[in-house]
């Protein structure tokens, strides 16, 4: 692992840390806790809503914010993966005989839901989240492992070829059910598991000493005004 060759090579003192960080840190505006509230509170509203122009509008908007972005993939994901929820979420309704609007407006529910998902997955840095989150007193040891997970998962993903690729090799397919597959990952993540405890230890991590900030992350108090406005205009829209 590079970190832990570079950890080897110029092991990092807890002191020195902290001295780099004072003269160093910065303050940096964050908007990903005013999406993540909005994302939030519009799926509590659509939960409780039965207007289906807000949910016509959230999908709208859900479509222009990944036009925008360029993310034509998720575009092609909110057409097509939410169809069969939706339309058995409908057909289940006018069985039952009920009404076809309330079948529309459970349908158009299932792509309102798959579009806030898709642009907080988008749109939101995880890992900016969990430190802010940090800073505002999230214990340490549940964010840093929480980043460890997030940042090795395409580390995991290159493993796992690899390792099918091994296997062809030796005349053996390793297919996605695979128990085999699944054990050897299993070791894999136990030997990388010692690995990131041995770099964050040559790090000076200290698990219950304080720790300082090269980025200090502050939410947007104009962002939280607007988040609040759509959050009442949506909330009266849906009565």
């Amino acid at each position: 692992m590079s970190l832990l060759s570079e950890a080897k090579e110029k092991p990092i003192t807890t002191d020195s840390l902290n001295v780099k960080a004072q003269t160093t840190a910065v303050t940096q505006t964050t908007q990903v806790v005013n999406l993540t509230v909005l994302i939030l509170g519009l799926t509590l509203v659509l939960s409780f809503s039965s207007m289906l122009w807000l949910n016509l509008v959230i999908i709208g908007c859900c479509f222009g914010v990944l036009v925008v972005r360029k993310h034509f993939a998720s575009l092609l994901t909110l057409l097509v993966l939410p169809i069969l929820p939706a339309v058995s979420a409908g057909w289940a309704v006018i069985m039952q005989g009920n009404p076809e609007s309330t079948a529309f407006v459970l349908a158009s529910r299932c792509f309102a839901f798959a579009g806030l998902g898709l642009v907080f997955a988008m749109g939101v840095s995880f890992e900016e989240l969990l430190l802010y989150l940090e800073q505002q007193g999230l214990p340490q040891n549940f964010v840093y492992g929480i980043l460890v997970v997030v940042q090795g998962i395409s580390e995991m993903l290159r493993e796992v070829k690899n390792m099918r690729e091994a296997a062809l090799l030796k005349g053996q397919r390793l297919s996605f059910w695979s128990p085999l597959l699944y054990m050897k990952t299993l070791l894999v993540a136990v030997r990388w598991r010692e690995q990131y405890q041995e770099a964050l230890l040559a790090h000076g991590y200290d698990e219950e000493g304080p720790r300082s900030c090269f980025i200090h992350y502050r939410s947007s108090l104009r962002g939280l005004v607007v988040v609040i406005l759509i959050l009442v205009l949506a909330v009266f829209g849906a009565k």
